[in-house]
């Protein structure tokens, strides 16, 4: 699918920089709907279960409002809000289809999806009536409204991205810059806010370079970042000035294509060379600059074709990266606790069959690991709880046991440690009011080789059961467990988004008394 899209983006590439506007305006005006079509599927199909249902719905929003767009009529002041309001009002009539993000979840009927592209929708129409306030207000004349337009842009335009992010996770971009790119249809001279909505693409595409990569997270900070964030900017600031020229033109144009090219397809295939100097990191920031770059731009074609190139040239090479090395380098950005999380579920599927523990037991604290996690299918928050302890008596013959562990909440953690302070507050584990959980258990049910504690976990201010199915870790005194328990019992407010169900894993070193 991606192969196709990437011959899509190729199509355009060479559809922009030699249609003529002036002689084929009907055909360039399709142009621009095909690219904001290609870049919401591209976006969407990176979500995997019902991503392509939804590429379907949104690719076919662009077709509805691209088509009404052609009357005249329909392009008045009030007609495109209206239009937009009832288009998205029919998608809460569509049967709901889930769509996994991460941590989140989505349904077709979600209200608040559709208010984020509506918002969207609104924001050039309000960019543009602000400006136009603002010039005649303080009449600084023609050239400073269009620079108002562009400084309004970048200030509503990423308050709105961060919203939407925050609120819809990578869909939220995704419908911002569709409501805008929408909007656009309906506005005549539009040629400047065209070259806004670029300086959208690039965030919206974040999440497909991630899965082509085989990335868990952008690292932000790295030098191979900031070095294709300046490339960007250079080769923006290359091609826009190379555009410009009057004589050799064709010679020109080839060089910034070779240039330009070259230097995207380098930067990817650096990484899997070496990820100090290159590789996904590096072209999404790339690509950033580009945007952001092009948005203050005159030739709207030409970037256009630059930006098609360049996602185009992300779609081929970077697959063509994800070897051992881009893996690794992946790896590396994760947490060693959620690392280890893996090894104990292994451990627990190799554990031994028998069991011969006698006696009493404490917790090693510094090998002993207790890790969780919950969400949706398709994403999950993980974490573990770094500071607890815990007692073990063990009497197989008469049938004597007890378990005791106490866990102090604050040293709970996701590995966000914003996150892991608002889990703190009241809404959540309030331990300034229950600072640790307790867990006792004297019961045990056989089943094969796994033994079950019936016991009672105690967090919140209440005390629930909760059965821990164990197995004992080969030749060794190693405790292998999980659980399971519902955190919206224990008074949390319940959220699919965030996952009600934690699954918790153990890996209990034990120490003889």
């Amino acid at each position: 699918m991606y192969t196709l899209i990437a011959i899509t983006f190729g199509a355009l590439l060479l559809a922009f920089n030699f249609v003529s506007k002036k002689k084929f305006s009907f055909i360039f005006d399709l142009l621009q709907p095909v690219f904001v079509a290609s870049i919401v599927a591209t976006a969407t199909l990176s979500f995997g279960d019902n991503g392509c249902l939804w590429s379907t719905v949104l690719v076919s929003f662009v077709v509805l409002h691209f088509i009404l767009s052609r009357f005249e009529k329909l392009r008045s002041t009030f007609f495109p809000p209206v239009i937009a309001v009832l288009i998205a009002s029919l998608t809460l009539l569509l049967p709901s289809k889930p769509l996994y993000i991460g941590e989140y979840q989505f349904e077709f009927n979600s209200v608040d999806l559709w208010i984020i592209m509506l918002l969207g929708f609104f924001l050039p129409f309000m960019i543009n009536w602000l400006s136009k306030k603002l010039g005649r207000y303080l009449k600084t004349g023609y050239k400073n409204e269009r620079a108002f337009s562009r400084a309004l842009f970048f200030l509503l335009g990423s308050l709105l991205l961060f919203a939407s992010n925050f609120i819809a996770s990578s869909l939220g971009p995704i419908l911002v810059y569709l409501g805008f790119s929408l909007a656009l249809f309906y506005m005549p001279k539009s040629e400047s806010e065209w070259h806004l909505s670029l300086a959208f693409v690039p965030m919206v595409l974040i999440p497909v370079w991630m899965k082509l990569g085989g990335l868990d997270s952008i690292n932000f900070d790295s030098g191979r970042s900031m070095m294709g964030l300046v490339l960007g900017f250079g080769l923006s600031y290359f091609s826009f000035v190379f555009s410009r020229v009057r004589a050799k033109i064709m010679l020109a144009n080839s060089l910034v294509w070779i240039i330009v090219l070259f230097a995207s397809v380098a930067v990817i295939m650096a990484g899997s060379v070496n990820t100090h100097f290159g590789g996904v990191d590096s072209f999404v920031f790339l690509l950033v600059a580009f945007g952001l770059a092009a948005a203050s731009g005159i030739n709207v074609q030409k970037n256009f074709a630059m930006m098609s190139g360049l996602v185009a040239v992300g779609l081929i090479f970077i697959p063509m990266t994800l070897s051992n090395v881009e893996v690794k380098n992946a790896v590396s950005t994760t947490s060693s606790k959620q690392k280890e999380e893996t090894k104990v579920e292994d451990i627990y599927l190799q554990a031994s069959q028998t069991w011969n523990l006698n006696g009493n037991y404490t917790f090693d604290q510094i090998a002993s690991k207790v890790t969780f996690e919950l969400g949706p299918k398709g994403g999950k928050t993980k974490g573990a709880m770094e500071d607890f302890k815990g007692f073990l008596s063990w009497n197989d013959e008469q049938k004597q046991y007890s378990v005791k562990v106490e866990f102090k909440m604050k040293g709970l953690t996701t590995f966000n440690s914003y996150r892991d302070e608002s889990l703190q507050d009241k809404g959540y584990f309030n331990t300034t009011s229950f600072p640790v959980a307790n867990y006792e258990a004297s019961e045990i049910v056989e089943e094969g080789s796994e033994k079950i504690l019936k016991g009672k976990l105690t967090m919140l201010g209440k005390t629930l059961p909760v059965d821990v199915r164990l197995k004992q870790a080969e030749g060794e005194n190693v405790l292998i467990g999980k659980a399971q328990f519902d955190r919206s019992k224990f008074g949390m407010t319940p959220d699919p988004k965030e996952g009600n169900v934690v699954d918790l894993r153990f890996q209990l070193n034990l120490i003889t008394n």
